[in-house]
């Protein structure tokens, strides 16, 4: 339990950094870069705390289903029947699990086309909407996820966190997309 708590700590540093980064940039590009970049160093630590916690919820993915096979091995009978699914109430952890392996996937292109200046042109109009895309989803059902693991809040408060998240991410998304297109279709004025 103890790594899950690490992991949810990096997991909500991580995601107050990328609504940051993404706020941010996404108020620059509207701008078109008429306003003063931030720091530089800021997105490269926030890719190295993406990549420890992408390890980390990996390695906790990996030990729970290994001794959920242990268990269900151990605990199995001729007469036992197939264990219940919830597929709707599961709905936020796929779309945390696919959000964050695509976006872990896509994060290299996001930085790669900071240092090629977007070439080729035609990947990244394609890869940028998609990594915005997958990285908001990812945090717009993940920080309640957090707060539960790290104990904090009651069940109201998370039902408003996760409609809170998601009309943060929504408009963060919508408006990085706009942000996005200004700068790469018609140029950056800086």
């Amino acid at each position: 339990m103890t790594l899950r708590k690490i992991n949810a700590v990096i997991g909500l540093v991580t995601a107050l950094l990328l609504i940051d980064h993404a706020g941010f940039y996404t108020v620059w590009m509207l701008s078109r870069g008429s306003i003063a970049k931030s720091a530089d160093n800021m997105p490269m630590i926030l890719a190295c705390l993406v990549l420890v916690h992408a390890l980390l919820s990996i390695a906790i993915l990996v030990r729970d289903r290994r001794g959920a096979k242990i268990q269900t091995l151990e605990s199995q009978t001729p007469k036992t029947q197939a264990p219940k699914t919830y597929p709707k109430q599961n709905i936020p952890t796929y779309i945390q699990r696919i959000s964050g392996v695509l976006m872990l996937v896509l994060l290299g292109f996001h930085i790669a086309g900071k240092v090629t200046s977007f070439q080729p042109a035609i990947l990244h109009a394609i890869i940028q909407p998609v990594f915005f895309a997958a990285a908001l989803a990812h945090i717009s059902v993940s920080v309640s996820k957090s707060m539960i693991t790290l104990g904090i809040g009651t069940a109201k408060i998370i039902k408003i966190i996760d409609i809170v998240m998601a009309v943060i991410c929504g408009v963060i998304l919508v408006a990085a997309l706009i942000g996005f297109h200004l700068c790469f279709f018609k140029g950056v004025t800086a």
